[in-house]
């Protein structure tokens, strides 16, 4: 191993070291535990982050996740199986991209490593660009069901029919095999769009538990992808057998988006439902009187000023059979007072 090489070896280990500690200091400056505390955000952000979690700060209750309903739940195994494919997918072009690049394609490692990122620059770029076109698209009438699915379908087919491509190719078309490469990552890509944020729209509340198991299946899933390589590739230079394992990638990159746009859907399942059972009231500038309701056994109510804050004190006190959380809205900090037996708490 030549000097030059060991240098540039250590050199990745310094450049990824030295970025995670400039991650790390830019956590410790930037993120708050809350965000009322967060000093340069605005009173229009605070008030729409507040609106949108409400039920994050109504109670503390441990969450019990109804598992049965989640395991038997077909848009919950859409999404699992969706990402699961497209991790094993992943990470198999992750893994394999160099060898291919250097047994079938002929490129040197100098030439690999310049060529090798390539795919990844198209992942970013694709990852900035889609992100931003699903957010646009929401704004119209498209419903967000049928924009979770057309973007899993744009990735997952668009991947599929260039993975089948590439595998045509050998060392006389390696330039067209590149540009190939990098338009499979930059695709697949177009369908996290759909894979990252799918849980927050069918399970917001247990979307932690739900990413838990997922993520796990898909990683464990992936693992299999080295054992069904050896199976297909056992001669590296092989651009037939190559071809084989191409069709195996594109085929399990096309049955996780046809799974998903079958099953898959984009809006709160009902067993996920944290909404229910909550009353959510907001008081006019000009009311005076601050009324929870006695049916619903927790008021969410959000007062105007201090008047109707102190209001929606007297019923907790006077009214143990429901419970009560008042906040001043547009408050900087954000109040927000909770009765707990014969206290009220501040926070």
């Amino acid at each position: 191993m030549s000097d030059s090489f060991e240098q540039w070896l250590a050199f990745c280990f310094y450049f990824y070291g030295c970025g995670n500690l400039l991650w790390l200091l830019m956590w410790f400056i930037l993120v708050y535990n809350k965000p009322s505390h967060h000093p340069r955000i605005s009173d229009a952000e605070l008030e729409y982050i507040a609106s949108q979690t409400y039920h994050s700060n109504s109670t503390k209750k441990k969450l019990h996740p109804p598992w049965l309903k989640i395991l038997t739940s077909p848009a919950v195994w859409a999404l699992m199986l969706a990402s699961s494919t497209y991790t094993w997918v992943y990470s198999w072009v992750l893994c394999y991209l160099p060898m291919y690049m250097q047994d079938v394609l002929k490129y040197s490692i100098t030439e690999n490593a310049v060529l090798s990122p390539l795919p990844f620059v198209g992942k970013f770029l694709s990852g900035l660009f889609c992100g931003y076109l699903s957010d646009r698209l929401l704004r119209t009438s498209l419903s967000i069901t049928a924009n979770r699915k057309m973007f899993m379908m744009i990735g997952s087919i668009g991947c599929a029919a260039v993975t089948v491509a590439i595998g045509f190719l050998d060392y006389d078309s390696r330039v067209l095999a590149v540009g190939l490469l990098v338009l499979l990552v930059t695709l697949q890509n177009i369908s996290t769009v759909t894979i990252r944020v799918n849980v927050l729209d069918i399970a917001p509340r247990y979307s932690g538990f739900i990413l838990a198991i997922s993520n796990t299946i898909a990683v464990a899933a992936s693992l299999t992808g080295p054992l069904v390589t050896s199976a297909v590739i056992y001669e590296q230079d092989n651009q037939k057998q190559w071809q084989t394992m191409f069709y195996v990638v594109a085929s399990l990159s096309l049955i996780g988006g046809l799974i998903f746009v079958v099953l898959g859907e984009a809006k709160i399942q009902s067993w996920a439902d944290d909404t229910r059972g909550v009353n959510i009231i907001e008081i006019n500038e000009f009311d005076t009187k601050v009324m929870p309701s006695t049916d619903c056994p927790h008021n969410v109510i959000t007062c105007q000023h201090t008047d109707q804050l102190d209001e929606a004190t007297s019923h907790m006190l006077h009214d143990k059979s429901v419970e009560i959380e008042a906040t001043i809205k547009g408050h900087t900090p954000q109040v927000t007072r909770k009765c707990l037996g014969n206290e009220i708490l501040t926070t």
